[in-house]
């Protein structure tokens, strides 16, 4: 999948289905931010999302060990416009996030992914003076994003001709001081 990009999403999704999003790649890794369905005390099915991790070596991806975080609160329905969004007031919004701030050699120092509004057409990660933009083109409006700096930024939703419309809150308070 990191080869090629997420495949289309099943015609009908089912309870027992784990499906892959949103993706970011680089040379030297990438993170895939998947949902699936976890069944509550009460024998309901709610959808979550969580983020993996891989890296990237002559034999190709591997995954990357890490702890993982997955968020389960929500109860919108497949096909809503807002389905997978806790903050469907905002534009943009965070689910899930890692960071390690002293990463060892080949692996990331922040992984973050997320869900936006259907009107932003592209996604820009902003930190130390450069910026990467990627086509918003994960389903239910998911993005992923992975950098090995660990340094402040920005993540970014912008429409069609550019314009900025929300911005995703920075990954951690400490990031702040730097």
């Amino acid at each position: 999948m990191l080869r090629e990009g997420i495949p289309p999403l099943p015609k009908e999704l089912k309870h027992s289905d784990s499906v892959p999003i949103s993706y970011w790649k680089s040379d030297l890794g990438g993170a895939v931010h998947s949902i699936f369905f976890t069944e509550d005390s009460e024998g309901v099915f709610c959808p979550a999302d969580v983020t993996f991790q891989y890296g990237r070596s002559e034999d190709g991806w591997h995954p990357i060990n890490t702890n993982l975080f997955w968020n389960a609160n929500r109860t919108d329905a497949i096909g809503d416009p807002n389905f997978m969004r806790l903050q469907p007031h905002n534009v943009i919004e965070t689910s899930c996030r890692y960071l390690e701030d002293q990463p060892k050699p080949g692996r990331l120092a922040i992984v973050m992914s997320g869900f936006h509004a259907p009107e932003v057409a592209e996604i820009w990660l902003v930190q130390g003076g450069r910026i990467d933009k990627r086509p918003a083109s994960g389903h239910f409006g998911s993005w992923t994003f992975r950098t090995e700096s660990f340094a402040r930024l920005r993540v970014e939703a912008h429409d069609a001709a550019g314009v900025l419309l929300g911005v995703a809150d920075e990954p951690h308070p400490l990031l702040l001081l730097q």
